[in-house]
């Protein structure tokens, strides 16, 4: 599977037993939060390793649970080692900085297409009028 099926609302239900609605009831030491954290942290030292972002921004439902943000950072940490030696993958404030909960919550998708769309529109109108690349 892959790591949206393994740490959606659904699987994690699954793994403490519950219905989707009531993950907010789970606490945030049940492990089945450490297992999101190790697919999410998993991504996340997958993208370090092949494309060196400047910061990885996580959103989504289950991301708003904050503690899970801070687990994917303690999981990526581990995950790599001391490979990379870079002070925002290997020290706690750099992985505060590194690794960042979407400011846009739930809506970052819609946005983020939008932003995309407006971008498209812009460059075609560009060419369009003759001023493009």
């Amino acid at each position: 599977d892959c790591v949206e099926g393994m740490a959606n609302a659904s699987a994690i239900a699954r793994r403490c037993g519950c219905a989707v609605g009531e993950l907010s009831e789970v606490p945030d030491d049940h492990e089945a939060w450490d297992a999101a954290a190790h697919y999410l942290a998993g991504l996340c030292s997958t993208l370090v390793m092949t494309a060196s972002p400047q910061r990885i921004v996580l959103g989504g439902g289950v991301l708003q649970r904050k503690t899970l943000v801070t687990k994917v950072r303690a999981q990526l940490k581990r995950q790599l080692g001391g490979y990379v030696a870079h002070d925002l993958v290997s020290s706690k404030r750099g992985l505060v900085e590194f690794v960042v909960s979407s400011k846009l919550g739930n809506d970052a998708g819609v946005v983020g297409a939008l932003a995309v769309a407006e971008k498209a529109k812009a460059d075609w109108e560009l060419e369009r009028d003759g001023g493009g690349p």
